[in-house]
């Protein structure tokens, strides 16, 4: 038997593909930049900051540090605000429910920890997990 459960969150758990790419398009539109959904889409996973290094270099913009914080906390923002519109996968509650008590369960995420966080809260699902890695 196992001892333990490691999930991840976005797009395991929940349905989060266009929350995450409307914020990455509505941080990018503050820099007067649009870029195609499916390439936000093909990157999601490898942690905003990468994401947004890459698109400014792709844009020919200089990948500024302080310019990526800044859009990674926009972004942030913009997907706590959409928090709502982030619907869980069917079932998934009722695992992480059948698994208390039985093994541990721990959460690892590429996302932001204040949206995991509070996309958990919102979902009241924070409970379910002895450990949050993000």
């Amino acid at each position: 038997m196992f001892e333990a459960v490691i999930f991840d969150w976005d797009g395991t758990l929940a349905d989060t593909r266009k929350v995450i790419t409307v914020s990455f398009k509505k941080a990018l539109k503050e820099i007067n930049l649009d870029v195609p959904t499916e390439y936000i889409e093909r990157r999601i996973g490898i942690g905003a900051s990468e994401t947004f290094r890459e698109i400014l270099g792709a844009a020919n913009r200089r990948v500024d540090e302080k310019i990526v914080k800044q859009l990674v906390e926009r972004k942030s923002k913009v997907q706590i605000e959409l928090a709502k519109e982030v619907a869980l996968f069917e079932g998934s509650k009722e695992l992480l429910e059948a698994l208390q008590g039985k093994v541990k369960l721990g959460l690892a995420s590429m996302n932001n920890r204040a949206v995991i966080m509070h996309l958990l809260q919102n979902n009241g699902m924070a409970k379910c997990f002895g450990t949050i890695l993000t």
